[in-house]
């Protein structure tokens, strides 16, 4: 029973596949591609704008930490006995 469902399956996919395949080759399939493609490159240009904003406020909080450090430095510094 259990390689009459794998045979099944291997069909199943094998004419999926193929039905794929012949989608593909038509106008509307290469436009399916193009509209994917133009996509992914706007998502990879947004993604790649969203992670510059994240280092840059990570860095700025980096910063004003330091400078927050070196602050309270000074003012113990300058309350040591």
């Amino acid at each position: 029973m259990s390689s009459y469902k794998l045979i099944a399956g291997i069909a199943i996919g094998a004419a999926a596949g193929a039905a794929l395949v012949l989608f593909l080759k038509t106008e509307k399939g290469k436009q399916l591609l193009n509209d994917i493609q133009e996509g992914s490159e706007k998502l990879q240009g947004d993604l790649k704008i969203k992670m510059q904003d994240i280092d840059k406020t990570v860095n700025d909080l980096w910063e004003k930490g330091i400078s927050f450090m070196e602050e309270l430095e000074q003012t113990f510094k300058q309350q040591a006995p």
